[in-house]
């Protein structure tokens, strides 16, 4: 009896492997394909592929496959995990002509951001992205290490919302998105935050509300333009705090919202 579960658990354990395998040699090419057979709207001054400054892009992790493939040959440099579940985005990636950086967030915070920060003083025209709410959620929760990043790095920081047509999701923490073949998707890019290379921990909280507040309005944005959202609100950040504004208003124009922080 203890060698047959014994003997399960190995096949069970062969099988991912195997599996993992396969998908490691047929899916960055599948992927690359369906991602090309996409309609994408981008809407912004500030994307990397009409952007020639570096900037720290950021946006929920969930859409990172349309992003690889709309920024594709622009230059840039993504973040990644060094954990096996990031092997495949990574391949995708570096397919699509992006070059990655792995670096873990828990194990080597202080090692790993230094050396991203002295690849982007090397390298100062070059785009880098990282997921706003990465690598391990909660889901759309904005963290504090792009702003710190673009602090350090003296970089504008473009918040960036991508919405698709009726994904499919997998059942991971942040519902991963998977385009369904020729299927619309939006791009949406706020205008660069200038953050201050001093900010201190008061100033990083503040700028984490307000692109909190911004990606959730961009995000509401570009769900409503593939005909996802029905009637949510999104939030804005002004020169007061958090006001709601529904989706309807023109453009968002009608609440600026704040570009520094106190």
């Amino acid at each position: 009896m203890e060698f047959a579960s014994v003997h399960k658990r190995w096949r069970k354990r062969l099988q991912r492997k195997l599996l993992r395998s396969l998908l490691a040699q047929v899916g960055p090419s599948f992927t690359v394909m369906l991602l090309r057979s996409l309609r994408i709207e981008k809407r912004g001054d500030y994307l990397p592929h009409i952007n020639r400054q570096g900037c720290i892009y950021t946006g929920w992790h969930e859409t990172i496959l349309l992003c690889m493939h709309a920024w594709a040959k622009c230059d840039g440099w993504g973040l990644a995990s060094p954990s096996d579940d990031a092997d495949m985005g990574v391949r995708v990636g570096e397919k699509l002509g992006w070059r990655v950086f792995r670096a873990s967030s828990s194990k080597m915070p202080i090692t790993g951001l230094s050396e991203i920060l002295d690849l982007l003083n090397e390298q100062r025209d070059a785009h880098f992205f990282t997921a706003a709410d990465g690598p391990r959620g909660p889901r759309r929760q904005f963290k504090r290490g792009p702003i710190y990043m673009a602090a350090k790095s003296r970089r504008p920081l473009v918040v960036v919302a991508n919405a698709h047509e009726r994904p499919w999701r997998l059942r991971s923490w942040d519902r991963f998105a998977v385009p369904r073949p020729f299927s619309r998707a939006c791009i949406i890019g706020s205008e660069p935050f200038e953050i201050p290379f001093d900010v201190n921990r008061k100033g990083i909280d503040r700028y984490q509300r307000l692109m909190q507040a911004e990606l959730d309005r961009l995000q509401a944005e570009a769900e409503l333009r593939v005909g996802r959202a029905r009637g949510k609100t999104s939030a804005v950040l002004d020169a007061e705090g958090l006001t709601q504004r529904g989706p309807g208003a023109k453009n968002g124009r009608e609440e600026e919202v704040s570009r520094r922080a106190a």
